[in-house]
């Protein structure tokens, strides 16, 4: 959890939970590992695409240039 979605959810509780802020505590950690357990569910079932293809494009084209210009200074 972020640093600021602890404070938040102690006001929820003690904001809607009122009197059964117990039971509203119990639910909302209940409905939080369900949210957790279900994003690592589709992030391990449905693999998302990586996008390194793009990354190695880029590194081999700045690799080309540095290349270049490293051999121009040493002609120089």
């Amino acid at each position: 959890m972020g640093g600021e979605q602890v404070p938040l959810t102690a006001l929820f509780v003690l904001i809607i939970g009122g009197p059964e802020a117990d039971d509203y505590s119990v639910g909302y950690l209940a409905q939080v590992c369900l949210g957790m357990v279900v994003g690592l569910l589709v992030n391990l079932l449905i693999l998302p695409p990586l996008a390194i293809g793009t990354a190695v494009d880029r590194l081999t084209s700045f690799r080309g240039t540095l290349a270049t210009h490293l051999s121009d200074i040493g002609v120089a």
